[in-house]
This record gives C-alpha cells, structure tokens and sequence, in this order.
C-alpha cells in the first residue's frame, strides 16, 4: 500500500487530439427490399464496421471515440431483373476519433 502512494502522484494523464471526420458508408453487397436494406445499412455493426475505417483513414493511430451522427440513409433502386429492389448507404455520418498525444505519455512508456 506505501508503494503505491508513492507510485500515484508520478502517473500522468494521457492527453488525446480529436478530429470529427463526415463520410458515408459503402452501399450494401445485393439489392433488397427497401425496408431491408435500409434495415441493414442502418444496423449498428454495419455503422460501428464503417467508424472504424474512417478513423484509420486519418492514418496510423486514429481510434474511434464516439460516433456523433449516424447520418440519412439513402437508397438507389437496382437495374435489370432487380428491379423493385435498393441498394441503401448512410449518408454523412459523423465520427470523432481521437489519437494519443506523443508528448503527452511518460518519459519511461515512450522510451521503450
């Protein structure tokens, strides 16, 4: 217990730089129903799929820390014997992500 009141007041706080970043998602694979594909792009594995990939698109380190907005859904219908069926992307989605501040770790952690 006396080694960690000592170890305490040495630990530091990591800073964070945050960037919001607005995109959209890739359309789905096949044609649906409009309902179902709505229902697919709109689905929050498919959304949190996507977040990810924005963040790295900022380049190495970029993590995502919320999503802001989840954006409009938009649906184009399919050509050729789809026809009467969509394929639906969200639309301005809105992402923060965040990366950890270099200077902002411990002397020792960045050492290493």
């Amino acid at each position: 217990m006396l080694l960690l009141g000592f170890w305490l007041p040495s630990a530091q706080a990591v800073d964070y730089l945050y960037k919001d970043v607005t995109a959209n998602t890739l359309p789905t694979r096949f044609c649906y129903p409009i309902n179902k594909a709505t229902d697919l792009t709109a689905d929050r594995y498919n959304l949190d799929r996507f977040n990810k990939l924005f963040c790295k698109s900022l380049g190495a380190g970029w993590h995502v820390d919320k999503r802001k907005a989840n954006g409009t859904a938009v649906c184009k219908p399919c050509n050729g014997d789809e026809q009467g069926l969509h394929q639906c992307f969200m639309q301005n989605v809105v992402v923060t992500c965040k990366l950890v501040k270099p200077d902002s770790l411990d002397d020792r952690v960045s050492k290493k």
